[in-house]
């Protein structure tokens, strides 16, 4: 047996059904084959902010820390809403119960759909990027004032190089910052949408296509994470396999899966999010419809 089952869990580090009934924040502490989920919030379905026993939760599907507070802060994107854990409450950022696509601040804002959410730190204050794949456009959110603004997408479901308001997303999924040795921190975004990976500068609004070198048919390419050496780790739910990806030459290159859905040692079904672990030499990988979380070794070029 390679992994444990303890329902759905759509991210890595939060344990949460997309089709259950289950709308908590846990911790997962995964020790060989021996998991630990400790509730922190939420219980039912619902939109409720507060303490532990009172919070609510809507579908979370992302969550990241605060850099400001690595210890206790965590910023949670829910299906409408994001909100801000600081150990103790749940306190909302911004965002409604209700869904739709507005700017605005606090409450006033609308969400529809974050599955991607990343946090930065930009001169003395957080910074949140969301991407929804519903509204398929990219928001900035300034943590302190809780603004939220359109930074990219046209809501036109349509994958189109561009800038800003003039460049189209189509359905997009999770978000990583560029975090090879020779990059600016926090300025390039790596996006998987449908069949496609798109890099996305931050400081310009430029939204650009990578250019796959023989990717598999279908690339449907859905959970991402970024190795030390410059490489992208990109699971694909349409061929049940884990990818490595470079973003200059766009070469693609198998890493786990066998091409179809299955429940072996090298077969995944769904596999919707990825997390690089540097010191292990390691990529975890959430494998959705076998309800486990699996391991996977790589040779140690991957990292350096």
């Amino acid at each position: 047996m390679d992994g444990c089952m303890y329902g759905k869990p759509h991210h890595i580090s939060c344990a949460e059904s997309r089709t259950g009934s289950n709308h908590v924040l846990c911790v997962v502490c995964c020790v060989f084959f021996l998991v630990t989920a400790v509730t922190l919030v939420g219980t039912d379905r619902g939109f409720a902010n507060g303490d532990l026993k009172s919070a609510a939760l809507n579908h979370p599907y992302s969550i990241c820390s605060d850099p400001t507070n690595p210890e206790s802060g965590l910023f949670i994107g829910d299906y409408t809403s994001i909100r801000y854990f600081n150990g103790k409450t749940l306190e909302l950022v911004a965002g409604h119960q209700n869904e739709g696509c507005r700017d605005g601040i606090g409450d006033q804002a609308r969400f529809s759909g974050i599955e991607g959410l990343v946090c930065f730190h930009a001169t003395t204050k957080s910074m949140l990027i969301a991407c929804e794949l519903s509204n398929c456009v990219l928001r900035l959110i300034d943590v302190s004032q809780r603004a939220v603004t359109l930074l990219a997408g046209d809501r036109s479901v349509a994958s189109r190089n561009g800038f800003g308001r003039d460049c189209g997303l189509y359905c997009p999924r999770k978000i990583v910052f560029d975090r090879s040795p020779t990059a600016k921190p926090n300025t390039v975004l790596y996006i998987t949408e449908w069949g496609a990976i798109r890099r996305f500068d931050v400081n310009t609004t430029h939204l650009t296509t990578i250019k796959l070198v023989d990717p598999p048919t279908n690339f449907n390419a859905y959970g991402i994470d970024f190795a030390r050496s410059g490489c992208l780790i990109v699971t694909c739910v349409s061929t049940h396999s884990v990818y490595a990806v470079n973003p200059i030459t766009g070469a693609v290159s198998l890493i786990a899966g066998t091409g179809s859905g299955g429940a072996g040692d090298n077969e995944f079904a769904f596999p919707c999010a990825v997390a690089v672990v540097e010191i292990e030499h390691s990529v975890y990988c959430i494998d959705q419809l076998n309800n486990r979380i699996r391991r996977i070794s790589l040779p140690q070029q991957l990292f350096a």
